[in-house]
């Protein structure tokens, strides 16, 4: 029986906020906040913005959790992907690996092709906090070119930013 070895693991920022945790005390209602302004705003012309939010920005906030995840997703599916090259990586090509794979994890922004994944990652989810929030606000009954405008307010606004924050911030 092969014994496996695991050294120094360690979740990033973006799996962490999917683990059950304390700070989803904080993170879900923030997140509605965050959505509620920003389809507030976005809705300036409606005559009924106030309720159109309240029954609205429920689904906003589940698409966007929903976007959120995809990105990180791809994130979590580019780290797996790499690593399973390292088994036939000279010295060299291993110790790149590793500086791109621990930079993605925990510091993107040291690592330029970790910090391409991770911008990357952001895109594609806001993307399709776009395309989801764009679909729910034309079922909401808006028009199209105004489901269009707030769907964009709501994707650049709300996009998964945190992606981009190194872990080091917080532990040693």
């Amino acid at each position: 029986m092969k014994k496996l070895k695991l050294y120094n693991i360690g979740f990033p920022f973006w799996i962490m906020m999917w683990l059950p945790g304390i700070w989803w005390i904080l993170l879900i209602p923030l997140d509605y906040l965050l959505d509620y302004l920003v389809l507030f705003n976005s809705t300036g012309q409606l005559d009924n913005r106030k309720e159109f939010c309240r029954k609205h920005t429920w689904k906003i906030c589940l698409a966007g959790f929903a976007s959120d995840l995809a990105g990180g997703l791809f994130m979590l599916a580019v780290l797996l992907l790499a690593s399973q090259t390292v088994e036939t990586l000279n010295q060299e090509s291993l110790n790149a690996f590793n500086n791109f794979s621990s930079s993605l994890m925990f510091a993107p922004l040291h690592h330029p092709l970790a910090l391409a994944v991770t911008v990357l990652g952001i895109l594609i989810a806001a993307i399709l906090i776009f395309l989801l929030d764009r679909r729910i606000l034309q079922k909401a009954g808006l028009t199209a070119a105004f489901a269009r405008r707030a769907a964009l307010r709501l994707a650049v606004v709300t996009a998964p930013y945190t992606f981009l924050i190194p872990l080091n911030l917080f532990f040693d």
